[in-house]
Order: C-alpha cells, then structure tokens, then sequence
C-alpha cells in the first residue's frame, strides 16, 4: 500500500491542533480532518454527499473524513519542522561574519584639489551596504544586504555569548553564539579587560557615530600646515590626536576592529597618500608622511594572528510542541578586510523530545554536517538526522545542491516511508509518502 500524506511544515503536529473542538453550532473544515466535495466518491459505487444543514444559516456543505496521519508521519512532520529553524540560525551568525570581514572603510582618493583630505563620504553607509552575500563567489542577488546584527556591536558578556533575534530563530527556538580566537579564547568581557584592548570605534571609521574618523581627518591634515613637514609633525599633528579617540574595547566588533587594526590602518593611509598626490603635495611633506610614526592610532596594541577571530559555537535552544537542545560548530578565516571569509562544513549534534499524540514523549538524538550554501547562505548540501533508540524510528535527511530535500523514514531499521521538505517562497511542507506491501 502506498499513501501520500502532505502536511503543513509547523512545530507542532498537526494531530494535535486539530485535536481542539470546535463550539457546539459553528463549522469546522481543516485541510487535515476534513476535505469539503461535491462530487461522487472514487468508488465505483456513486453515493450521494452527505448534506447538513446548519440553522444559523443557509449554507450547505459535505465532509468525507480523511484517513489519519499515521505515526511515521506526524514523527517526519515533527521533526523535519526544526530544519528552517536550524538553518535559519547558521545563516544569521554566518551573514554577521561575513559582514565583519567585508565591513571596511571606504576610500577613493578622488578628492579635488584644496579640499581637506579626509575618508569619502561613502564610508558613511559601508557598515550597511556590504557588498557580498556568503559563500557565493558569483556575487549576492539583486537587493540581498547582509548586516551586522546589533548584538555584534553591542557589549559582550562574561559568557562571551551574542544572542540571535527573534526573526532569526523561528517560532519555538532561541540562539545564542560564542566566537573563538584562533589560538583557542572564547572572546568574553573578561578577555577584553585582561588584554586591555583599546580601539576607535568602527562606527567612528565608517561614519556612523557622532564623532567620526572622517571628520576627525578633516580636522587634523590642513594644506599649508607647516608641521606636515616633518615626520615628528605629522606623529603631532595627526596621529597622536587620532590615538585618543580610542575607547576600551567591550563589543565582539571592538575585539574584531583590534585584530585588524593593522589593515584598516593601511587603507586609510593609501587614501591620504593618494589625495596628497592629487593636490600637488611637496615631495618633502609627502616624505615626512611616509617617515611618520603612521601606525597604531587604530588600536592601542598590536594583535597576533592568532587572536583573529576563527571559530563559532551556536547554542540552540526549542520549545512548545519539540523541547531540547543542539549545539552547531563552525570554524572560518577571516583573511584582510574586505576579503571573503573561508568557512569549514557546519557539524552539531544534540537531543530533543516531541510529544506523540499515540506514543507519548519521543526522545530523538540529532545529528547534522552542512557542507554547502546557496548565495543567500542558506545550506544546500549535507545531512540532518534524527535517531529514536527508545523507539527504532529514524530520519535521515539528505541536503542536495539541486533544491532537493529528502530521506528515508525507518523503523527498527526498515524503510517505512520516504519524507522530502519541499520549501518555496510561500513556504514549507512535507510530502510523506508511506511504503507498505
């Protein structure tokens, strides 16, 4: 016997929503209960519908009561319903990385002459215009803005933990990440203090803060300022006022602006030298600018590479309907700024319990290794699996590069049933097809 059953993609079974009555006098017609027809049933007997007439009103309807799902099915449903949960979280952390590493200020050096050299004004909105999704080397699609999410910006805790939002996560899930140094360190509030960072705030360096790099440029190097003459004035006139804007470092964006600080530095330092090209600059101030003590105004400190960040561990926590806990891994390379970070395959594991309408409480043990992704990051290559001991059921869900979604549903190690996740811009389903003699 061969059975379709196609089920709304939700948390919670369908079993049990449409297990809730409806008041006495009211009509109820659910996809998954009840299917309304007027035509003659797929017998070979014709039969007329069975008609009711509600008092209320005039309305006439039939109902043919739909076979139950079985066990398999509502299990696949279930448990298949965490899968855009769970992408949905590796996909946030993952733009925010990316973000990082793209985020960098914006230079040209198209200054016209007799204008004070400063960053240009697109530095302004670089932060939030990164131009590269994850992953994708043929580049984002038409309007795809990544960002970085404001608790990469905000404080970091003692736990070094950064929360996901809402619209990350789904319904019934919470995340929350730690980020990894390659030599090891989880980056947390007592790392910052121990290591004394100190840097100008990357707001400050792409424009969006009240006192800006730009502006600050703007202020310090002014044609026809004798002090540009020499090295020393240069170290006096622009470099050592700029190291004063540095603040302690306390944001995951802090931590990362110090560990490339080098870089930035550099580019910044391309563009000034550039403009002052571009305006005719004697050869002897443009000598006293290469001379000059340029580096370390950025951050207060020098870091290894080493300290770059390298690594993440997600934490995600689900409840109503599936309640447990998985815990992802992924390590990356954050190479110069600007630059695509290299991520390794996404592996994690961990446990969740479902409610079964018929069998009680289902403990699974969970298993996933992602190794490839779309251009928007979403993953489209690898496996996610689903391991019942206490039962014998089992799900192993195969992710390929062509869209397709799909696996094989055993039970004390039998092919039962075949379940494929089927997601379009409306949304999720899954088809379960269930295999009999």
């Amino acid at each position: 016997m061969r059975r379709l059953l196609t089920v709304l993609l939700m948390l919670v079974f369908v079993a049990a929503a449409c297990g809730d009555g409806e008041p006495a006098g009211t009509t109820a017609t659910t996809q998954s209960a009840t299917s309304v027809s007027t035509a003659p049933s797929a017998s070979t007997t014709t039969t007329e519908p069975v008609t009711t007439t509600e008092v209320a009103t005039a309305t006439t309807t039939s109902t043919v009561p739909a076979e139950p799902a079985s066990d398999a099915a509502i299990i696949a449903e279930t448990l298949l319903g965490l899968f855009d949960n769970l992408d949905g979280i590796q996909a946030h952390y993952a733009e925010a990385i990316m973000g990082m590493s793209r985020a960098v200020p914006s230079v040209s050096g198209t200054r016209p002459t007799g204008v004070r050299v400063s960053l240009t004004p697109e530095a302004r909105t670089t932060l939030w215009t990164i131009a590269a999704a994850p992953f994708a080397q043929q580049g984002p699609p038409p309007g795809f803005v990544p960002r970085i999410p404001s608790g990469f910006l905000a404080p970091v805790g003692p736990r070094g933990f950064v929360g996901a939002p809402g619209g990350a996560c789904g319904a019934g899930a919470a995340a929350e990440a730690a980020f990894e140094s390659g030599n090891g360190v989880t980056i947390t509030s007592e790392v910052l203090e121990e290591e004394q960072i100190s840097t100008i705030d990357f707001g400050a360096i792409v424009g969006d803060a009240e006192e800006t790099l730009d502006e600050a440029l703007g202020e310090l190097i002014r044609p026809g300022d004798q002090r540009l003459a020499t090295p020393e004035g240069w170290n006096e006139a622009v470099w050592e006022p700029l190291a004063e804007l540095q603040e302690p470092a306390e944001s995951l964006m802090d931590y990362h602006v110090w560990t490339v600080a080098g870089d930035l530095e550099d580019i910044v330092l391309a563009d000034i030298r550039t403009q002052l090209e571009m305006m005719g600059t004697p050869e002897q101030v443009l000598t006293a600018f290469d001379e000059s003590d340029a580096h370390g105004w950025i951050a207060g400190s020098d870091a290894e590479a080493g300290d770059r960040l390298a690594g993440m561990d997600i934490e995600a926590e689900f409840f109503g309907g599936i309640d447990g806990d998985i815990r992802e891994e992924r390590d990356f390379v954050l190479p110069e700024p600007g630059a695509l970070p290299e991520f390794s395959p996404l592996v994690g594991d961990g446990t969740v319990t479902m409610e079964h309408p018929e069998l009680g409480p289902i403990e699974f043990d969970v298993e996933l290794e992602w190794t490839g992704w779309d251009e928007l990051g979403r993953v489209n290559e690898g496996i996610l699996s689903f391991v019942s001991e206490e039962t014998g059921y089992e799900i192993f869900l195969e992710i390929e590069p062509d869209g397709t979604k799909e696996g094989d549903v055993l039970l004390n190690g039998v092919v039962i049933g075949r379940a494929e996740l089927i997601v379009t811009e409306e949304g999720s389903t899954i088809e379960f097809t269930e295999l009999g003699e």
